[in-house]
């Protein structure tokens, strides 16, 4: 958050558009979620080599500086070895095309013969695998895995596990060409043929044995399920998806399991104030999805938004939905029908009682399939605007429904509360709808817009803004409403936010939890128990 000025001050005309991701002010919510269900990782660390290298490049340069008699560790003599070795690794996965979402995959080798140097200016790389971004926060003790522990500012120990892996990998790479240089504080220049050699030993899709057997007690101790702790809460959300896999009569792909995963029951004899830890990682884990499906339909609505105010000229809140009215009409939506929103929610009510709830109703209606509802609104977003605008609306609805049913049950409230009216909670939300549910369609759709959208907007635009970066996207002049971008191609195509469980899915697979399935062609995986 923005510090709040001291005095007043005009905000400069934006010489350039400002980018961001949260308009609305509604993402963290779900990153609270996500990493409540799945703490400890992200949705880049999906590698366990990068942890092994990682890991090892800071056993070695300790022991390289104890090896020269050193008593104090400089931060500059460490981000000297450690790009050094970032700068092999990638470079091996370059020559092999295997680079692909690597971090650092965009480093360009310098244009000299034979040996080249090994820093990141003369690769034009700025991006590490210790940025917050990749592998750094997973890394560490404090919020991670617990391989690395920070020190002071750029100089780290290990902990017990984190030299475990990194003797692990030592042991692949110490009979490969280079790695006299890797091991060295003073060697800073290599070839393609010592990258090429470290390849055989450090590839990213290989990782050894041992080294699975080390980050796999990491990752996944069954003994801290129940605990209060990170690794308690990532333990119980993985014995959730093994208990699925185990019980599937066949291998499941991310999207299978995703879904299953949020059919939990929200029967009121479920109610406990102790409930168990694999049944509450499956709340969390129902309550993030649906909050998805929550996001990325505002988000969605306010990119159409921004369309008609830059594209059509809309300046007022009426012309705007009119103009939703209007692409309801089409759509065949009896919006101009007495008790629209009510006979709406009647329906997902009665859908939700023929098959025991809304969500388990979703795997035979697709209408209230809230993640095939996701998926058709994220395609509309970019063929048509006025349809996503139809669909978005649409699953907010959806959203609202079945918010009501989980929150019969006691243990839903607190997530769903998550986020209070500031930032749109699921439970905050629904009361809305419930509360408005017998206003006719446009005040209804303009009461969404004015507050949700417009008024939201405002809000978070004016708690993160400076002089020197403005965050507004509309303005109100006294012609009414104004766009601030430069043009349509610079509206919002919002897109979902990963919850993690590819990552982690492919985490298990390279430690031997669970067992990796790809299609023809290598790019559809799905998994099995092991």
């Amino acid at each position: 958050m923005t510090a709040l000025p001291h005095v007043p001050f005009f905000v400069r005309p934006p010489a350039d558009e400002n980018g961001g991701v949260d308009f609305l002010g509604l993402r963290q919510v779900n990153l609270d979620l996500m990493a409540n269900f799945l703490p400890g990782i992200n949705n880049v660390t999906a590698l366990l080599r990068p942890y092994s290298v990682m890991c090892w490049l800071v056993w070695a340069f300790r022991r390289a500086v104890s090896a020269q008699g050193l008593n104090e560790i400089k931060p500059s003599e460490f981000h000297k070895y450690r790009e050094k070795v970032e700068v092999l690794f990638n470079w091996g996965h370059q020559l092999n095309n295997n680079g692909v979402n690597l971090a650092g995959n965009a480093q360009l080798c310098p244009a000299e013969s034979g040996s080249v140097p090994l820093d990141f200016a003369s690769w034009k790389r700025n991006v590490s695998w210790f940025d917050a971004v990749n592998y750094g926060p997973s890394l560490k003790d404090e919020n991670g895995l617990g391989f690395l522990r920070l020190v002071r500012a750029d100089v780290y120990a290990l902990t017990d596990s984190g030299v475990r892996l990194a003797e692990a990998l030592d042991e692949m790479l110490r009979s490969q060409q280079g790695y006299e240089i890797l091991n060295s504080l003073d060697l800073n220049r290599a070839s393609a043929d010592v990258a090429q050699s470290l390849y055989k030993a450090w590839g990213r899709d290989e990782p050894s044995p041992r080294e699975a057997e080390v980050f796999r007690h990491a990752l996944y101790i069954p003994e801290a399920i129940g605990k209060q702790t990170r690794a308690g809460q990532r333990s119980s959300s993985i014995a959730v998806i093994l208990g699925i896999l185990k019980s599937a009569s066949k291998p499941m792909d991310a999207h299978e399991l995703r879904k299953v995963m949020a059919m939990v029951s929200v029967d009121n004899q479920d109610n406990s104030n102790s409930i168990n830890p694999e049944l509450n990682a499956r709340v969390i884990w129902t309550v993030l999805q649906v909050r998805q499906a929550q996001r990325l339909a505002f988000e969605a609505l306010f990119g159409w938004l921004e369309d008609r105010v830059l594209e059509h000229g809309e300046t007022e809140s009426a012309h705007l939905t009119e103009s939703l009215m209007k692409a309801l009409r089409a759509a065949d939506a009896k919006v101009d029908e007495p008790g629209w929103l009510s006979e709406i929610l009647a329906r997902h009510v009665a859908v939700g009682e023929k098959y025991g709830s809304i969500l388990i109703a979703g795997l035979t209606e697709p209408d209230v399939d809230i993640f095939e509802q996701m998926g058709m609104l994220q395609d509309a977003i970019y063929s048509s605007r006025d349809e996503s605008a139809i669909r978005a609306v649409g699953t907010l609805l959806l959203v609202a429904s079945i918010t009501e049913e989980l929150n019969s049950n006691e243990n839903f409230r607190a997530p769903l509360s998550e986020g209070g009216s500031s930032r749109v909670s699921l439970s905050y939300w629904n009361k809305f709808v419930r509360h408005k549910h017998d206003l006719p369609a446009e005040a209804f759709l303009t009461s969404v817009i004015e507050n949700f959208l417009l008024s939201q907007h405002f809000g978070v635009a004016a708690l993160r803004t400076s002089e020197n970066k403005p965050r507004l996207r509309l303005t109100i002049e006294e012609q009414g409403l104004m766009s601030l971008l430069k043009s349509t191609k610079s509206s919002w195509h919002p897109e979902l936010t990963p919850d993690r469980l590819e990552a982690v899915m492919s985490l298990l697979a390279d430690c031997g939890l669970v067992v990796r399935h790809r299609s023809e062609g290598g790019k559809a995986l799905s998994y099995s128990a092991t």
